[in-house]
């Protein structure tokens, strides 16, 4: 049985990376950093779902507005499209009228 234990304590010491590299401090270390930065990513990652979460019922109701505003929008553009030609007409009917007259200033 004395054996075995030596021959388990000898494998414990063997920890090798792939690559039959051996595991040393310097890589002991930056598996540490790396673990490090992975858990603060998460964690970051959590706050942020959990930010986004909290406004999400706002979100709702502006895209509910946005989807009644937009037809309405859409309909306001046809018409100033109408209006535009009219608009021009008036504005060379104004200028012509405004030349005509000396007081007149546009």
């Amino acid at each position: 049985m004395y054996p075995l234990l030596c021959k388990m304590e000898v494998d414990r010491q063997q920890v090798l990376l792939p690559g039959n590299m051996p595991v040393t401090r310097s890589n002991l270390g930056c598996f540490v950093c790396i673990g490090a930065l992975v858990i603060t990513h998460l964690i970051l990652m959590a706050v942020l779902v959990g930010s986004l979460a909290s406004v999400a019922p706002e979100v709702k109701t502006t895209l509910d507005d946005v989807r009644l505003m937009v037809p309405e929008m859409h309909k306001t553009l046809a018409e100033l499209g109408v209006m535009i030609p009219e608009i021009r007409t008036g504005m060379k009917i104004l200028q012509q009228l405004c030349n005509s007259d000396s007081q007149c200033h546009v």
